[in-house]
């Protein structure tokens, strides 16, 4: 158990929510409680400008400055932050942030910290896109129009018993395309560096899919054209082994030049009737996404939800709004899932952003103060596939203690099950593993065994292992530059897991989760169906679906 704050000029690292205030609710204006709240933490609080006041922990809009009671469970509201032109900005609720509140016991030095540490937090939550400006955003309502496609295919029964894998493929890439680079210039050479060492992670995850048989889908975040390429396009047994695509081409480029840097995908062994991609809205200054493939029998959710937490750079002190965020987005993919109705199965996986586990953000069991979002997620009426099977397995889906390539890029120390697979009863899950959580050292011997690496191509690199390993460090090793603390935990860390006589290759910063499920009861004309897939003429008509597939992609 956490250790509360005391009223003491001494600043802990704790913190917790104080309510306040009791209101007269009406009905249903939260989940749980129906108070106003102030949130307490070392030596400050976390407060509202009058009169605004902070909503409950248990409302859908949590830690948010509000005039109106009625307003806390209100998550259609317009804000627009537009940085360019402040005077386009919408606020129609008249919704503000909180702010940071030193106690007043705090002497005036320490006043003074306090405000220098919230002020360099902010900066450095700027960096990494968490724009304080833009937290009031409704993550409820979307404002980019998604993008549909439909296909016109006679649907194949899906095979009674499926297997699926949720990969976050960390494919973020933001230099210029690989032929325009300058290998004389110490940017492009780290950005060639990047776009090398993803190779071999899509080499990698390929021989994961070998090994597991090839499962029939393969749901992806934080895709991007340029991993796209290196695991599909330039191989010739993804193709083959896995005909369709969602987006396809043309929505994959209409996506991204809306601005959409990463988004979801899934690869798959069946056609789609349908597919949806949204560019899903945030509160920082990118977008999440959320893609939806409807099948006959089945409607896959692949999600990626808003960054943030308190292990993130730059939210020490105002996670809230991202956790806040997190449960608008799980309320408007409910609104999706009820709209289908209870006759198909619904699967809903991908990376969530939040611990899974119901743990307290510090890594110890606390029932008082699990991360809120689970209550939303929770109320999708799911069952997580992972848990169902090993029910005191953490699961972990970034883990430190293995995954080197997580630590080295950020020197944080991460336990925690940001990725998983859900599904609602027309399913059962037989069998669920954490995936792609054993690493390939990156020696000499390794990297020149074939197996490891199946249709590899490294233009302009030799395939030499004191090359390769340079190229990781350039691509993926935090730069401490004169932080002697940063180089103490990079130097202790090194030294500890054996890197110093090479790196260690994973496919990701996450590991993935790969789930097996059967069809509880036979989908309608199910057995029959599947009898005729067997037979020449739908054998035909499949070769006719993946034809009508490339025609549009």
């Amino acid at each position: 158990m956490t250790k509360k704050p005391t009223k003491t000029s001494k600043i802990t690292k704790t913190s917790k929510i104080t309510k306040t205030s009791k209101i007269t609710t009406k009905k249903n204006r939260n989940l749980v409680g129906g108070k106003f709240e102030t949130i307490s933490g070392p030596g400050y609080t976390k407060d509202c400008e009058e009169p605004r006041k902070m909503c409950s922990k248990d409302d859908v809009n949590f830690a948010l400055c509000v005039e109106k009671d009625a307003d806390c469970s209100n998550s259609e509201y317009d804000f627009h932050y537009n940085p360019e032109t402040r005077m386009i900005e919408r606020n129609t609720m008249s919704i503000d942030r909180f702010i940071i509140r030193p106690n007043a016991e705090l002497s005036e030095s320490q006043k003074r910290k306090l405000k220098e540490d919230v002020l360099r937090q902010e900066e450095i939550g700027r960096l990494k896109s968490y724009v304080p400006e833009f937290a009031p955003t409704s993550c409820f309502v979307q404002k980019k129009q998604p993008i549909t496609r439909e296909y016109e295919i006679v649907q194949q029964a899906l095979p009674e018993t499926f297997s699926i894998v949720t990969q976050n493929a960390l494919g973020l890439y933001f230099g210029q395309p690989e032929e325009e680079l300058d290998l004389t210039d110490e940017k492009d050479r780290k950005n060639k560096a990047v776009l090398n060492i993803m190779r071999l992670r899509t080499a990698y995850f390929r021989k994961f899919l070998m090994e597991t048989t090839y499962p029939d889908f393969l749901c992806f975040q934080e895709m991007t054209p340029e991993f796209f390429r290196f695991l599909y396009q330039d191989s010739e047994v993804m193709k083959r082994e896995y005909p369709y695509f969602y987006p396809n081409g043309e929505d994959f480029a209409n996506l991204t030049s809306q601005g959409a840097n990463a988004t979801v995908m899934l690869i798959s062994k069946h056609p789609a009737l349908k597919q949806t991609t949204y560019m899903l809205q945030g509160n920082s200054n990118y977008y999440n996404a959320l893609g939806v493939y409807e099948f006959e029998q089945l409607v896959i959710f692949n999600v990626y939800l808003q960054a943030g937490s308190p292990f993130s750079p730059g939210l020490k002190y105002n996670w809230e709004n991202a956790s806040r965020c997190r449960r608008q987005q799980l309320m408007f993919i409910k609104s999706l899932i009820d709209s289908y109705g209870t006759e198909k199965a619904i699967v809903v996986l991908g990376d969530f952003n939040f611990e899974l586990n119901s743990i307290h953000y510090d890594g110890t069991p606390d029932d008082t103060d699990n991360w809120s979002e689970l209550v939303f997620l929770k109320a999708l009426g799911l069952s997580d596939s992972f848990k169902s099977l090993h029910p005191e397995d953490p699961g972990f889906t970034e883990n430190t203690d293995v995954n080197t390539l997580r630590y080295l890029g950020k020197l944080e120390e991460k336990k925690l099950r940001y990725d998983g697979i859900f599904c609602n009863s027309k399913l059962t899950a037989e069998r669920s593993v954490v995936v792609n959580n054993r690493p390939l050292k990156l020696s000499e011997e390794k990297l020149k065994r074939e197996e490891n690496f199946p249709e590899l191509d490294l233009p302009g690199m030799p395939f030499d292992a004191d090359r390769i390993n340079d190229a990781y460090e350039l691509a993926l090793v935090f730069k401490p530059g004169n932080d002697q603390e940063s180089i103490r935990k990079l130097v202790a860390y090194k030294k500890e897991k054996g890197l110093n006589d090479g790196y260690e290759l994973f496919v990701s910063d996450h590991f993935g989760v790969l789930t097996t499920f059967k069809f509880v009861t036979e989908p309608e004309g199910g057995s029959s169906r599947r009898k005729k897939i067997m037979t020449k003429k739908m054998r035909k008509q499949k070769t006719t679906n993946k034809s009508k597939h490339r025609s549009k992609r």
